[in-house]
C-alpha cells in the first residue's frame, strides 16, 4: 500500500486512514516549504512518526503546475520501482 496525500488544512483527513488502514509508506505532497500548510504537516509528521511500520516522505512542488506536477509522480514512482527491483534506475526520461 503506498498512498499519497496532498497536505491540507484537516490533519485527520491525512493521518487517520493512513493509521487505519495500516500503510507502509507515504509521500505527503505540500506546495511549498513556506507554504500556510506547513505547521499542518508538522502535525501530521508528529502523528505518522509514532507509527514505526511507516516511512513517511516529504515532497514540495508547485500543485498548480501540471506539468511540475506529473514529473514529480513519475520521480515518485520510478524510485518506487527501483526500490522493489523491478527496473534499474533511469535518469527518469
Amino acid at each position: 500500500m503506498l498512498p499519497g496525500a496532498t497536505v491540507g488544512f484537516k490533519v485527520k483527513r491525512i493521518t487517520e486512514p493512513l493509521i487505519r488502514e495500516r500503510a507502509d509508506k507515504v509521500y505527503l505532497v505540500i506546495h511549498s516549504l513556506d507554504d500556510k500548510a506547513v505547521s499542518y504537516l508538522e502535525k501530521i509528521l508528529k502523528i505518522l512518526q509514532k507509527e514505526k511500520y511507516l516511512k513517511v516522505e516529504k515532497r514540495a512542488m508547485n500543485i498548480w503546475n501540471l506539468f511540475e506536477c506529473l514529473e514529480t509522480y513519475k520521480k515518485i514512482i520510478n524510485d518506487e520501482e527501483y526500490e522493489g527491483g523491478k527496473k534499474p534506475p533511469t535518469q527518469y526520461e
